[in-house]
């Protein structure tokens, strides 16, 4: 069990491969799916033992939003 989000998101799922095809980036990276808690997400390299982020963007500028800025 490993600890590799922000203690103020919510952590939905994972994933690191294709369920079709489980042997798809073996000891790769797993990304985090925080969904709208942040946008910040979260990836675990297992292999180094590392936890890093990528801030992610909406494509749209528009895109409808549930954060209040109060």
């Amino acid at each position: 069990m490993r600890d590799w989000s922000d203690g103020k998101a919510y952590l939905h799922d994972l994933s690191g491969t294709d369920r079709r095809h489980p042997s798809v980036n073996a000891y790769g990276r797993l990304y985090g799916a925080p969904e709208l808690s942040t946008d910040n997400f979260p990836v675990l390299d297992p292999a180094h033992n590392t936890a890093t982020t990528f801030k992610a963007s909406a494509r749209d500028a528009d895109t409808p939003t549930t954060h209040d800025d109060r």
